[in-house]
């Protein structure tokens, strides 16, 4: 299969070395580094988010293990945020092919997704921030460290740095994978995984660190996550 996802309102690349247009809004930058096939979890999420494409994007990635249940609920409100219900239906086919390729990629289930309007200023930058919720085909302890390692390759295939970054109250670890500090913009992006579900906070501007998204990921949790 493709190793990249249609950005929104745009045909699919037919090659890997192909570049999607930036999106009306997006932040221009200097041409985008070449990917590596290593560097799948960027090349998936760059197809809906331009800003990727430029070599910005980070990932952090919340882990946490024990026996409860958990359940994924894409709200209407969550961690302060409104969903953005009606671009999701303008960008319906770019969605469910993005919710696609994530369950074949990683091997997961119930995979989806939704907009969020993040409109703080004192929460980061202004847009929308796309989340994506799935579940592991099998519960196991072993799911969050598995994805863990996947996401670990993909920064080392994409030459992004891997830090940590406290989980907060969710609990558990949290490996935060971004652009180098000298980077030209920064971006950030996180996921989090349990025994048996897991989600992704995905941004389409710029301007976001770790902290940040990873503080806006927990607030959403609450309200997306349930645990039994």
């Amino acid at each position: 299969m493709s190793d990249q996802i249609p950005p929104s309102g745009q045909p699919a690349p037919q090659n890997p070395g192909d570049t999607a247009a930036p999106t009306s809004g997006s932040t221009s930058a200097s041409p985008p580094a070449r990917k590596s096939r290593k560097g799948l979890l960027v090349s998936l999420i760059a197809g809906f988010l331009v800003l990727a494409l430029i070599g910005g994007a980070v990932a952090a990635f919340i882990v946490t293990r024990g026996p409860d249940k958990h359940t994924i609920t894409v709200a209407s409100t969550a961690g302060g945020m409104k969903r953005a219900t009606a671009e999701e239906k303008q960008l319906q086919q770019q969605l469910e092919a993005t919710e696609k390729q994530f369950e074949t990629q990683f091997e997961v289930t119930s995979v989806k997704s939704g907009l969020y309007e993040q409109d703080t200023t004192s929460r980061g930058p202004k847009g929308q921030l796309l989340f994506i919720g799935f579940d592991f085909k099998t519960p196991s302890e072993k799911n969050p460290a598995d994805l863990a390692k996947k996401l670990r390759v993909i920064a080392e295939g994409n030459k992004l740095d891997v830090t940590n970054v406290p989980a907060g109250d969710a609990g558990g670890k949290v490996i935060c994978m971004g652009s180098p500090a000298d980077a030209a913009q920064k971006v950030a992006s996180c996921v989090w995984a349990t025994r048996d579900t897991g989600g992704g906070l995905f941004p389409n501007v710029a301007g976001y660190d770790s902290k940040q998204m990873s503080k806006l990921l927990l607030d959403m949790r609450s309200d997306i996550e349930k645990t039994e």
